[in-house]
């Protein structure tokens, strides 16, 4: 018979792993108190894996000195692996980030680290119920506490996001030592670390980390970034928590920084400046969607050019609901479009816009008049120089003037579903967009129309008083499907 217990620590788990102990399963069980920290953890995270059907109760039961209802609960019941950083104050060597496995609803506390038990007894108090915690190294101290709590007392918690702190019977946090050192660990490893400075009660972790419901802006401009505190005072305030403020929750829990939802472009002057503050805007927005459950929506402001708010409206997407804000005389004004998929619903009359087709050839220039800037002229003498006699789709405001802010999201539709319906009626190869027109109803109308069609955005030059190309469609449908990187 094998001696499991003398195995070294490598070799045993290379050779649990691989399967090769499950016919002499009840053996390498039994030995379970004489093997280390790290394959106790090991060995009940396979068991708890594999299931292997010849393992006996009796055998667990007796190995970790549990009845047999506890062994089948730490076999069978839902567990959560957790992180602890540990600093070389609290293990025999340098810092480590350990992994430990929390299993709850036992009947007492089970653990393979008694060093620990007393500060297992605080947080059964707190949490009113009984677990079973196997970690896959001793050691003592109280740090790991916060760890094992929010484990068990938070559903969701981003992966790369790590706690460290000592908690009492009331759910509060308090500090413990070599912060620095922990810290110092997580970058090192690429983890988020929350300490005790930063919250003081567990339970303002639990509200951050299990809100259902979020707003979250996102400001972009050709201006300085310090317009975004402007757009801020304009948008609800979200309010989450009496302890920290909402843009710290979100950057201690979700590694996302308020600076982070303000993108300044600087002076567009290329084509690369617009594909790459599209790319910049579509790739914050999509790690936001990844970091943060629950539902989400979005209060975006743009200080820019129409032609760059279309092309914004075509990465968004229509999936996500949005506010949109019109800024006016120093104020942003909100344009509420919570159901994405409504504002391209096709219509069966138009009250708020006009258009005129004038059908040529196979190139449909489609020109947005909604504002002041007269551009019919500059624009078909400019698409006549470069397309093989191009065809004009001509949309405006059904009255003179500007285009009142409650009319914008039925402009937009009216916009978009007219462009759909000759679509439809037309084979057009390739659709290329001029704009006189508030950014809004740019990037409504650019929600509206999509990514799939070919083509290109022109923005006018004012220093040069022409127009220039500025983004192919096809640079946007790459930003989405994640062939463009900057």
């Amino acid at each position: 018979m094998f001696r499991y217990e003398e195995f070294e620590e490598e070799d045993f788990l290379l050779f649990l792993h691989q399967g090769l102990f499950d016919e002499d399963i009840n053996t390498v069980v039994s030995k379970y108190p004489f093997y280390s920290a790290k394959i106790q953890f090991e060995l009940i995270k396979y068991l708890r894996k594999r299931k292997p059907l010849n393992l006996s109760l009796k055998t667990l039961s007796k190995a970790l000195s549990v009845s047999q209802k506890d062994a089948r609960i730490i076999l069978q019941a839902e567990g959560k692996e957790f992180k602890i950083p540990l600093s070389s104050d609290e293990i025999s060597e340098e810092g480590q980030l350990i992994r430990a496995l929390v299993i709850p609803g036992t009947s007492k506390i089970i653990t393979n680290n008694e060093f620990v038990k007393r500060a297992l007894v605080e947080i059964k108090k707190f949490l009113k119920t009984n677990f079973a915690v196997f970690f896959e190294k001793s050691f003592t101290g109280k740090s790991f506490m916060l760890p094992l709590a929010t484990a068990l007392y938070i559903k969701n918690i981003p992966e790369d996001l790590v706690f460290t702190g000592k908690i009492n019977f009331s759910g509060e946090i308090f500090e413990v030592d070599n912060i620095d050192k922990k810290l110092s660990l997580c970058q090192r490893l690429g983890y988020r670390l929350c300490v005790p400075s930063q919250v003081g009660h567990i339970n303002t972790i639990k509200v951050f980390l299990e809100k259902k419901k979020w707003s979250i802006p996102l400001y972009i401009t050709c201006e300085d970034k310090k317009e975004l505190q402007n757009f801020l005072k304009d948008i609800p305030e979200e309010k989450t928590s009496e302890e920290i403020s909402y843009f710290d929750g979100l950057d201690i829990f979700y590694g996302i920084k308020k600076e982070d939802l303000c993108l300044s472009t600087g002076q567009l002057k290329t084509s690369e400046d617009f594909i790459k503050a599209c790319y910049n805007f579509y790739q914050t927005k999509e790690f936001i969607k990844i970091r943060l459950s629950g539902e989400k929506v979005f209060h975006i402001g743009i200080r820019g050019p129409a032609s760059l708010a279309f092309a914004l409206g075509i990465v968004f997407g229509s999936q996500d609901p949005f506010i949109i804000y019109h800024y006016h005389e120093g104020k942003y004004y909100p344009v509420k479009v919570l159901n994405p998929r409504e504002i391209k619903e096709r219509l069966d009359s138009y009250t708020a816009v006009k258009y005129t087709l004038e059908k040529r050839g196979d190139d449909l220039c489609i020109l947005f008049r909604f504002a002041h800037h007269e551009m019919l002229a500059d624009v078909k003498k400019y698409a006549e120089s470069f397309l093989n006699n191009p065809s004009f789709l001509i949309l405006s405001h059904s009255s003179s003037g500007n285009v009142p802010l409650e009319e914008f999201k039925k402009v937009s539709q009216e916009a978009g579903s007219i462009i759909q319906d000759i679509r439809s009626k037309h084979s057009f190869k390739s659709f290329h967009f001029f704009f006189s027109s508030p950014v809004v109803i740019a990037f409504m109308l650019g929600v509206i129309f999509g990514h799939y069609s070919e083509g290109a955005i022109y923005n006018y030059q004012k220093a040069e008083s022409n127009y220039l190309k500025v983004i192919n469609l096809s640079d946007l449908r790459k930003i989405r499907e994640g062939d463009v990187r900057f």
